[in-house]
Formats: structure tokens, sequence, C-alpha cells
């Protein structure tokens, strides 16, 4: 992940969340419409929340909570027009506070009743958060006075981890409202910051300085998002043009409205990296599409919410808008297929990958996305080839931060049982990212289970606990090790750890039932493996569980012991 992403992900959603507090609890009398709103709630099914809670409110209409909750799962579901007629609603029983003003600023905004838009967005009560206010009314400010545009930018400016945004906007405006020079001076002599994780962003900066003459400063912005693995084909065109000496203009953002709709697309895109915001980011990425239908970015942050939400059907719809000349096309045709994976369609997904991945050869999107596919569904051999396809595209040009290919086509090639192979690529993995925990608990934990290199393999996986101390897999595979060699006591308090951390894996507790039984404690061993079966196991591993339970381990060793001699025998 590139580091203005990581810094993204660490930025505080826009100082409030647009979702408001939970519908009181159901009382007496409540209509079956409410109940079912509720546990549509609960399942983050979008469109049924919306249909149910409008159905509650045409029972109850004077619930004020239930079209507040109509009103939001309307404008996620898509249907703007009806959330914009509980908003008014709302808004004229004095309700619905910040987020019906904001959903009818919205609005005033598209019919460019600006000063309007902000009189609402600054008197709603309870209040608009207040980065919106600054985003939204410094655009809607910008058009009839842009020195009260100016003001409201730089009072989010001074809110810290939005500095580069606020100041990113205020720049857009300038342009907009027709001086460009100024607005590139702002930005033309600063790190893009929380910009460069933002692509659509990069590209109207990159544009602006182009525009204005600062075409070595924009290039220069360009090449590192795309050092940094940013694959998307608006910024590889725009870099291509501008490298030419074809003239470029500032045409990406051309009025206060589609400025507005940037302000949307980025509380969404700051919302959605957010924990638990899923909800609060669709509805900010539905706004901008209400402002904007052709914001393929912000179709493409909702689809990405509702997948999160496990809505893939609302995905799938909302991803078909898009174009098929689209620069964002082919992101779209991989997020709808990872929908049909979702879905259980896997073979019409995997299709849609192979030609996505024939049509665009050069694409590493399109090959990682084929071999995630294909590794998902466990076809060893295809994704192993796939991955080698991905690494191939990248032609020499191997960083650090590739080494999750290696990696998975590591993982690929044990499972098709190429050890060779896939010990070579755990080790390039690794050559990469030295001390990358699950590599080095994956190769560590392989090389116990074949016999090899013990010693080695203890090593790594000490140091995959020592770097991950609080994940139960990697602490199964230190317990699990010292069992292979024997050292059973040692074993006894890292595999008690790990099932501590992991309780409900069968794999783990069956691991500590046979620790237990090495070192005595028979009882317990047995209400362990009798817990793994409890716990839903592989159906591979039943057998063997219920067969320690019967005669004990130790005859169970000693079965498969004449089993392997009998098979080296020839019998």
């Amino acid at each position: 992940m590139p580091e203005p992403m990581r810094r993204l992900a660490r930025v505080a959603l826009l100082a409030a969340c647009i979702m408001g507090p939970a519908a009181a609890a159901a009382g007496a009398g409540v209509s079956g419409a409410y109940l079912a709103a509720i546990v549509a709630e609960r399942r983050n099914d979008v469109a049924a929340a919306a249909r149910y809670f409008a159905a509650a409110v045409r029972a109850d209409p004077a619930r004020g909570d239930l079209r507040y909750k109509a009103m939001l799962f309307q404008l996620a579901a898509g249907d703007a027009a009806a959330a914009l007629r509980e908003a008014g609603a709302l808004a004229d029983a004095g309700a619905g506070g910040g987020e019906a003003a904001l959903i009818l600023a919205a609005e005033e905004i598209r019919a460019g009743a600006f000063t309007d838009a902000l009189a609402r967005l600054e008197s709603a009560e309870p209040p608009v958060s207040p980065a919106l206010v600054a985003l939204v009314g410094g655009w809607a400010a910008s058009v009839d006075d842009p020195a009260q545009a100016d003001l409201m930018f730089d009072r989010l400016a001074g809110s810290g981890g939005l500095a580069d945004l606020a100041l990113w906007h205020k720049a857009m405006a300038r342009a907009v409202a027709g001086d460009p020079e100024t607005a590139a001076a702002l930005l033309a002599d600063r790190e893009p910051g929380l910009i460069a994780a933002i692509p659509r962003a990069l590209r109207a900066t990159a544009e602006l300085l182009a525009a204005t003459g600062r075409q070595g400063r924009a290039l220069a912005l360009l090449d590192a998002a795309i050092a940094q693995g940013e694959e998307d084909p608006a910024l590889a065109g725009l870099r291509a043009r501008i490298a030419s000496g074809e003239p470029v203009r500032f045409a990406l953002i051309p009025n206060a409205t589609l400025g507005v709709a940037e302000a949307f697309f980025h509380a969404a895109v700051i919302a959605g990296r957010g924990e638990q915001q899923q909800l609060a980011a669709l509805v900010y990425a539905r706004l901008a599409l209400h402002l904007d239908p052709a914001h393929d970015y912000a179709r493409i942050e909702a689809a990405r919410e509702l997948l999160q939400l496990d809505q893939q059907e609302l995905a799938i719809d909302l991803l078909a808008g898009l174009a098929p000349d689209s620069p964002l096309s082919l992101r779209g045709q991989v997020m709808r297929a990872d929908a049909l994976m979702a879905l259980g369609r896997s073979d019409e997904a995997i299709e849609i990958l192979a030609r996505l991945q024939a049509a665009h050869p050069e694409s590493l999107l399109a090959a990682t996305a084929l071999a995630q596919a294909l590794h998902r569904e466990e076809r060893w051999a295809e994704a192993a080839e796939a991955y080698g396809r991905a690494i191939a595209i990248l032609d020499g040009r191997i960083e650090r931060r590739h080494w999750p290919l290696f990696y998975r086509r590591g993982i690929a090639h044990e499972r098709a049982g190429r050890w060779e192979l896939a010990e070579a690529d755990f080790r390039r993995a690794l050559e990469l990212e030295p001390d990358q925990p699950d590599v080095l608990n994956y190769l560590g934990y392989s090389l116990v289970e074949m016999g090899m290199k013990l010693e080695e393999a203890e090593a790594m996986i000490r140091r995959a606990v020592e770097l991950a101390p609080d994940n139960g897999f990697i602490t199964d595979s230190l317990a699990w090790v010292l069992y292979r060699l024997g050292r059973f006591e040692e074993a006894v308090a890292p595999m008690e750890r790990a099932v501590a951390l992991e309780p409900n894996d069968p794999i783990l507790n069956d691991h500590l039932g046979d620790i237990l039984w090495m070192v005595g404690r028979r009882m317990e061993a047995r209400f362990q493996w009798k817990r793994a079966l409890s716990l839903g196991p592989e159906e591979k591993e039943i057998p063997r569980i219920r067969r320690k339970l019967e005669v004990g381990l130790d005859r169970v060793l000693e079965e498969e012991r004449a089993r392997r001699d009998r098979a080296g025998d020839g019998g």
C-alpha cells in the first residue's frame, strides 16, 4: 500500500459520521414493516432496509426516527428522489438535523441555488459536520464570494490531517472561478500528502499544473504515483500527453456544482477507510453521483462500499453504469468479478477475468485479479501460472512491495505439489521482505510438515512469533514444530496460547489435544479433540479425530506408521 494511502487510512472521518443514533427499540404495536426494516439494517441489506423503512413511515408518518432511517437507506440504495422527499418532510417538521440539511443542500446546489444551500448548511440543527460545511460550503460560496470561500477552506486547513484536502479544494475553487495561476501556485511547491492517495485528485492537480506551464512538476507528481504502483489509466494517459508536449487544459472540474461532487467523493473515500463507516461512505458517494452521474470514481467507491456490506447485486447494478471506454472500466470489471465470486458464480467470474487478462496483457491488475480468483477456487496449477504472468509483467521492475506475488505463487506451487518451486518463491518473497511473518510462518510450517530443515524452520517460526505475537496461527506453528521435534513439554505453553488467541479454530484445538496427550494429560486431550469436532473441521480430518477419541493418539500413530511401511514395501 502506498504511503499516502496509509496516511489516508489514519485520517479521522470528516469530523462526524453521517449516521445518526439507532432507531428506538421496538415497542408494542410496531408494524411488521418496522421489524423487517430492523432485520434488514442489521444484515446490511440496503435495498430491503430502504423499502421496509419507507413502508414503516407510511404506516406511522409521525415517527421521525423511521423517516430518518428511510432517508438514509433510500439514498444508500440509489433512490435520491425518495431520499429528498423524506429529507424535505423532516426539515418541514424541524427534524432530520444535519443529514437532512446536507441532502437538501446538495439538491439546491444541483439546481444552482448556492446561497440557499450555504444558508441551510450553516443553520442546520443539529449541525452538519464542520468539515463538510467547510468543503461543501466553500464551493457554494465560491460562486459569488471567492474570499468567503477561501475563509471556509482555511477553517478546515487548521484541522490537522485534513489540511492537504482543504488546500486542494481551495485551489480547485480558485481555478474554477477563473484564477488558475493563483490556484496552481497554491499547490506547486507542496507535496501532495493526502491527495496522492486519491488518483482523481492527483490527476486534477497535474492537469492544473500543466495548464499553467508547470509541466515538470506535473510529470514529477504523476511519476511518483505510478512508481508507487498506482495503475490508473487516466494518470498514465495524462502523463503521456504532458510528456509529448500536447497542450493540456484544466477541465476535470468545470464548475462549482461538480466541485461539490468532488467534496462528497472525498468524504466517501475517507469515511470508507474508517472502521464500520461503510454506510456513511456509501451515502457520500451517492450524493457525489447525484450531482455528477458521470463521476466514475464515485461510482467505483460506492460499489466498493456495497461489496464491503455484502450487497453484491446492488454493486453489480451500479458498476453497469460505467461506460466501456471509461478509464475505470477495467477496475469495474474486476470488481464485478469479485461480486460474482462472492455470489458463488465463480466460473462466470473467472471467465470475465480471463477475458480481461487476454485483452489487457500488460495490466498487473487484470493478471493479479485472475490469479487471486483461481487461488480462491483452489485451482492451484492455474493460479501459479497466472501469478507467473503477473510477475512477468513487472519485467525486471520487482520491488519490495511485490513480495505478495511470490508468496501467493509459492502457496499455489506448494498446494500443487511442486515443493522446489514453492520454496524458491517463499525465499524470494523473504529476500524482498525479510521480516514478513506470514511468509516466515508458511515456509517454516511447510518445512516442519515435510520433516525438512527443522532447525531453520524453528528459527523462522520463532521470528514470525516475535513479529506477530497475537497471531494464533503463527503461535500454533511454533508449538507444532516443537511437537514434531519431540519437545512436547515445551510445546504446551505456545499451543495453549494459540488456542486462547483463536479459540474456535478446529485445527488448533486438535493440535492442542495431540500435545496434551503426549505429555500425559489424556482427559484434557480428549476434551480438545471433542471440541475440535464440534467446530466443524474439514471432512478429511474428521475420521482421524474420531479414531483418536476411540483408541488414543499412540495407537493412531502406530497405525499410520504401519500403513506407510506397507506402502513403502509396495503393499
